[in-house]
């Protein structure tokens, strides 16, 4: 897990290099009030074949690591995920240097 930063909101991330988009749970795409989201409906499979759909999406940047990076987000159902915002493979396929260990994380003040 590692914190960031998207549109001024600090949140907890999950990092899964398994999944080919980035996606955040409804709940937490409401507390981004200065974003502007469209309509997109994407069919997502998961474990044991599990279907979800995206509902919306919106273009962003993310602070992490003392770097900010362009992302796209799609919003899933709240039922869907459990961690509010999951980063899949678009952001780890950039010049991303990610930190892990035990130091603590540093944020960008909001």
């Amino acid at each position: 897990m590692k914190l960031v930063v998207i549109s001024g909101c600090k949140t907890l991330v999950l990092i899964e290099m398994g999944c080919g988009i980035n996606i955040c749970r409804h709940s937490f795409g409401s507390k981004l009030t200065n974003i502007s989201s469209m309509v997109n409906e994407l069919r997502l499979v998961g474990p044991a074949s599990a279907n979800c759909y995206t509902k919306r999406k919106f273009n962003d940047e993310m602070y992490i690591d003392d770097q900010t990076y362009p992302i796209t987000m799609n919003i899933v159902s709240d039922e869907n995920i459990v961690h509010d915002v999951v980063i899949g493979q678009p952001l780890l396929k950039t010049s991303t240097k990610l930190r892990m260990g035990p130091k603590p994380n540093q944020t960008h003040p909001t």
